[in-house]
């Protein structure tokens, strides 16, 4: 059982040190073997430890790599918030920063919620502990869980999978960027701006509009542009203030004869949102449409009070380059899977460099083959770190780790090895290189094996 955080107050009040410690001391009457770890800028002189002087252990401040290898030897983080203790109206994230790592860590994170910051994106009891700023509550749940393991291990799970959905790059980055982009296409100042908005190309969207919901002709139509972004945004716009009727039927045809993936996050005509009605996609799934490549059309239904000028038909979203991967698993019973590299020209300059996702397949019996393109990588960046499967526990042995055709060593990993196999008893299982041969472009790193998920 650990507490972590900064101190802020002379006795950590704001951050419950105080609840922390006699948390600690009402489970050391009742337990021998409940170990008390504290991480961050506390020691024996902030509170009076009394009888828990030989029980408590202080590892001072810790950063980077020092603060990952302390939680991953924690079970349970105790963090009893309040707000308003430094000045009027102060207070804490839900859950704190240092909670989310604990989290991403395997690591149950008890804590309060004193504002209700919480608004039910986690599930309590299921996904996180959230609890009342009481000693005798927090010592309560942690002794349930001293009893029931099991009950531990499936809680840490689920919560570190939504820890994940609710942290990833497409829920609290994209959808910025979605919202920003959306904006600066409806400026009425500057209406074509979000042509400049940089992407790798542009593909032909076609718009046909009626009067009638079965009906359409040749002549009644008009073409627009959709721009990309190298991570397949694309956001476009086109004027509907000129169309001849004030209520138009709308179908748009997008000129890609490429299979796709699509996932439309706004379609909007001034503040009026609108939703697919019907489409040529080949396979819908979890709101994306997945089509051929021969016919890519939506329709939209109705649309009202088209004479207003200079109001504009803005769609936005995200097109995948391999919409095949998610059909393919769903159809074979295959696991599709998620994963992630890093790279850095030295350790401690990880953060700094975005990470490159990739999908890939996890065959019935364990086994998988995945390629993925480094040209994202400069060439100094010989540092690489292989998150190869999210969200489980895992033993793995590895066929082929090739870097350009040539092998790559292994210097260090998160997981223990036992003869060929890696043994990983985290969420997070990763492998590190160190002095990868990296060349100027088209870099490939090509990975084979077989994994088996939760031993």
């Amino acid at each position: 059982m650990c507490f972590a955080a900064m101190r802020y107050t002379p006795t950590g009040e704001d951050k419950g040190y105080d609840v922390f410690l006699e948390t600690a001391r009402l489970l050391a009457r009742e337990y021998d073997n409940i170990e008390f770890h504290v991480a961050g800028a506390f020691d024996e002189y902030v509170l009076p430890l009394k009888d828990l002087t030989s029980r408590v252990v202080f590892h001072g401040v810790l950063r980077g790599t020092q603060l990952q290898a302390f939680f991953q030897e924690m079970d349970i983080i105790v963090s009893p918030n309040l707000n308003g203790c430094i000045a009027p109206g102060t207070f804490d994230g839900f859950p704190t920063a240092t909670c989310t790592e604990a989290g991403l860590n395997g690591v149950l994170i008890l804590c309060t919620d004193p504002l209700g910051l919480n608004n039910g994106r986690f599930a309590n009891g299921e996904e996180i502990e959230i609890i009342q700023r009481d000693a005798g509550a927090a010592a309560e749940r942690i002794a349930y869980y001293y009893h029931h393991r099991d009950a531990l291990r499936e809680i840490v799970q689920r919560q570190g999978n939504r820890i994940r959905q609710l942290y990833s790059w497409n829920v609290q980055v994209g959808q910025r960027i979605r919202i920003l982009e959306e904006e600066i296409a409806c400026c009425p100042d500057n209406p074509d701006y979000v042509c400049s908005i940089p992407g790798e190309r542009t593909i032909t969207a076609r718009i046909f509009f009626s009067p009638y919901p079965d009906y359409f002709s040749q002549e009644d139509m008009a073409d627009f542009q959709l721009r990309f972004s190298k991570d397949g945004i694309f956001v476009g716009q086109f004027p509907l203030g000129d169309l001849n009727k004030p209520e138009q039927y709308l179908w748009i045809y997008l000129l890609n004869e490429a299979p796709c993936g699509i996932r439309f996050e706004s379609i909007r005509y001034g503040d009026c949102l609108l939703a697919v009605k019907e489409s040529s996609a080949q396979y819908v799934f979890d709101g994306t449409y997945y089509f051929n490549g021969q016919e890519q059309m939506i329709y939209l239904g109705s649309v009202k009070n088209l004479y207003p000028t200079e109001k504009y038909l803005i769609l936005s979203g995200r097109m995948q380059k391999n919409p095949n991967l998610r059909l393919e698993a769903e159809q074979s019973g295959r696991m599709l899977c998620a994963g992630a590299v890093l790279h850095a020209d030295k350790p401690e300059r990880v953060a700094e460099c975005a990470p490159i996702p990739f999908h890939y397949l996890l065959e019935r019996d364990g086994r998988f083959s995945f390629d993925i393109e480094l040209s994202q990588c400069p060439k100094d960046h010989g540092c690489l770190w292989l998150y190869f499967i999210a969200n489980h526990s895992c033993s793995c042995r590895f066929d082929r780790i090739t870097l350009n055709g040539q092998p790559l060593r292994i210097t260090s990993s998160n997981g223990k090895q036992r003869l060929r196999k890696y043994v990983f008893d985290t969420i997070e299982p990763f492998l590190y290189f160190e002095g990868a041969p990296m060349v100027e472009e088209d870099n490939r790193l090509s990975v084979s094996g077989v994994i088996w998920i939760g031993s």
